[in-house]
């Protein structure tokens, strides 16, 4: 049996050289206040960035000692103490230090119109310092750097980097990159993503055409009276800082919702104020749903905003929130080279003969799939794995397993009567042995993707006459560099 492939045709988020900006990966470019004298010689540059920090925000910018290298991780790993396993920002970092090109004072570098207009000084004027012409050039402007501390230096690289993974994800100007370094570099106190997260908290995403949009953990406020949703993506984005949502109805939802929307296919649930010292405040609003699968009538629960319903892939309305699924949140890279599948390894194993090169190159791997129950009374029976991954335009590529490549997935299952992904009753943990691989991704150019790991089945009676059918899914993030 051939391993179950990535579909080729995947569109990656990067852009041919030199393309038009149109808000995709490339065309961006980072901005600088330039003070010149009558002799048009500059006497003072600085990052527009840090400029904003100290005049729109007001905020008070650290004095960092060290090489722009030493600054620039310095910053990095604020980020990473924020940020935590929501994104990685480090490849994006290497990629614009390896790719700069300086441009000599003799020529100027056209400005790009991704800038909100700021008042300057006199004398001053917002000048191109740098043009990110994609993923392989960015020009830097060699007579405003040779003017730049070590610290504006290291701020327009943060400058590169952030605003490389905002454009990936639709940002059609540097505002909120902009934003996002100038407090890096100055004495705010970031609140990490994930900070005074209860334990027991649940993991659950929403999606939109395919791609996934928020990624948050929910539990239920101090007193049980409320909901808590705290955010690693919001809105397509990950969040840079701690960010919840508060909705006025327990956990369970069922037990505190009157029945099905009163006959409407269709009702709003709840909604939430939104707090975060960064990112902002506003609501959130949940929707819920009735749609038909085969006899039944199932529900659905959405996140409202104002580009659509996101689908919410957890069920907060349970009284016993059954299974859940965990796989790791590190970003998957793509390995450009062919490999075996697990099915293709346990064949090789019980013949002793080599593995067959059944994955076609490049691929991707997510090292394990962790099921988890809060709730083990019933048989828990896997029929599908299925990794969904979607580029920032909504194109969705799929890789599937199921019968003996699902099985092969784990040794229990290998082995068991009619090779069944069988979870048995009782079992509070259980971990795949080896990695889901997927193959046919493209090496043609750098890209990051969002995608879904999406797992079907259900649950049986002991006498197997009852059963309830299970999805369950994990966000991950895959890069090409």
């Amino acid at each position: 049996m051939k391993s179950a492939l990535v579909t080729a045709g995947l569109l990656f988020l990067a852009l041919q050289s030199h393309a038009k900006p149109q808000g995709g990966v490339d065309g961006g470019g980072g901005k600088s206040v330039v003070c010149r004298n009558s002799k048009g010689q500059i006497t003072s540059a600085q990052t527009l960035d840090l400029f904003e920090a100290k005049n729109v925000y007001n905020l008070k910018l650290v004095q960092f000692s060290g090489s722009a290298e030493q600054i620039s991780a310095k910053v990095q790993a604020k980020l990473k103490d924020s940020i935590g396993s929501g994104y990685d920002y480090n490849p994006f970092y290497v990629r614009v230090n390896r790719i700069m090109k300086f441009v000599p004072a003799s020529a100027v570098i056209k400005p790009i119109d991704d800038a909100a207009e700021v008042v300057l000084p006199k004398n001053c004027q917002l000048e191109q310092l740098a043009h990110y012409v994609d993923d392989e050039t960015l020009l830097v402007s060699q007579e405003i750097w040779s003017h730049l501390s070590n610290t504006e230096k290291a701020a327009l690289i943060s400058h590169e980097a952030v605003y490389r993974v905002d454009r990936a994800f639709g940002a059609k100007d540097s505002r909120r990159a902009r934003r996002i370094v100038a407090h890096l570099f100055s004495d705010f106190a970031f609140e990490e993503v994930n900070g005074d997260m209860p334990k027991g908290a649940k993991s659950c995403t929403a999606s939109v055409n395919g791609r996934m949009t928020y990624q948050f953990n929910y539990y239920p406020s101090t007193d049980g009276k409320k909901t808590v949703m705290q955010f690693e993506w919001f809105g397509g984005k990950p969040v840079f800082t701690k960010k919840t949502a508060t909705f006025p109805i327990a956990l369970p939802w069922l037990s505190s919702l009157p029945s099905r929307c009163n006959g409407n296919p269709e009702c709003k649930v709840t909604e939430g104020a939104v707090a975060s010292k960064f990112e902002g405040v506003g609501s959130v609003q949940v929707s819920r749903g009735v749609f038909k699968d085969g006899a039944f009538n199932r529900e659905m629960f959405y996140i409202e905003d104002a580009v659509g319903k996101h689908t919410l892939n957890c069920y907060p309305g349970s009284d016993d929130n059954v299974v859940q699924l965990e796989v790791t949140k590190s970003t998957r890279f793509v390995i450009p080279a062919n490999t075996s599948s697990c099915y293709s390894r346990k064949i090789a194993a019980a013949n002793g003969t080599v593995p067959e090169l059944d994955v076609e190159g490049a691929y991707t791997n997510i090292p394990k799939l962790l099921f988890k129950q809060t709730n083990p009374n019933r048989d828990l029976y896997i029929s599908a794995v299925k990794v969904y991954v979607s580029d920032v335009d909504g194109h969705e590529s799929t890789c599937a397993f199921g019968g003996d490549q699902l099985a092969a997935l784990s040794d229990q299952w290998w082995v068991n009567k009619n090779n069944d992904a069988l979870i048995s009753k009782g079992t509070t943990a259980f971990g795949t042995d080896c990695p889901v691989i997927c193959g046919g991704f493209s090496m043609d150019g750098p890209y990051t993707a969002t995608g879904t790991v999406k797992v079907y089945g259900y649950t049986q009676s002991d006498d197997g006459e009852d059963q309830e059918p299970v999805v369950l899914s994990a966000p991950i993030t895959v890069s090409n560099f």
